[in-house]
C-alpha cells in the first residue's frame, strides 16, 4: 500500500472467503491455500482518509471499501498472481523492482475503471474536496 501512498487506516487484511466484519481485526492468518494451488488472501481498501474525519464513518460518507482478492502461487523463481479471480495472470520476479510496478500499475488502472464507471464519481468528487485520496495521479 505504500506505492499508492494509502494511509494504513484506510486499507486491512479481511477474510477471502467470507464478508468481514465492520470493526473487526484481521491479519495474514486469513490467507489460506486452497485446491487450486493458489494462496488466497484479501484486503479492504477506504477511498477517503478516515483520520481526517474523526466520527465519520464509511457509511456518512456513502463510499463502501473495496474488496480487493489475491490469488498467488510461487512457479519456478517467480510469483503468479491473479486479482479477483481474474484469467490475467501476472509473473513477478521478487528481485525485479519492474515487475512489481507493472503490477501495480495494473491495480491502480483497474480501481480507476471501476469508479469512473460507477455512480460514485460525485461522492468521490465531494470527499476529495474534503481531504486528499489515498491514491495520487500516476505518471504516464
Amino acid at each position: 500500500m505504500d506505492y499508492f501512498e494509502v494511509p494504513q487506516t484506510n486499507w486491512r487484511w479481511v477474510p477471502y472467503d467470507k464478508p468481514s466484519e465492520p470493526n473487526a481485526q484481521y491479519s495474514l492468518d486469513n490467507m489460506g491455500l486452497d485446491p487450486d494451488g493458489y494462496w488466497h488472501a484479501a484486503v479492504e481498501l477506504e477511498l477517503w482518509e478516515k483520520n481526517k474525519f474523526p466520527g465519520l464513518t464509511t457509511f456518512d460518507v456513502g463510499l463502501r471499501p473495496i474488496k480487493f482478492h489475491f490469488v498467488i502461487k510461487e512457479e519456478d523463481d517467480d510469483f503468479v498472481v491473479k486479482i479477483n479471480l481474474e484469467r490475467d495472470e501476472h509473473k513477478i520476479n521478487p528481485d525485479v523492482e519492474s515487475d512489481f510496478k507493472q503490477f501495480y500499475d495494473y491495480i491502480y488502472q483497474k480501481l480507476k475503471k471501476v469508479l469512473e464507471k460507477s455512480d460514485l464519481k460525485t461522492r468521490l468528487r465531494q470527499v476529495e474536496a474534503k481531504g486528499r485520496l489515498g491514491f495520487p495521479a500516476l505518471p504516464k
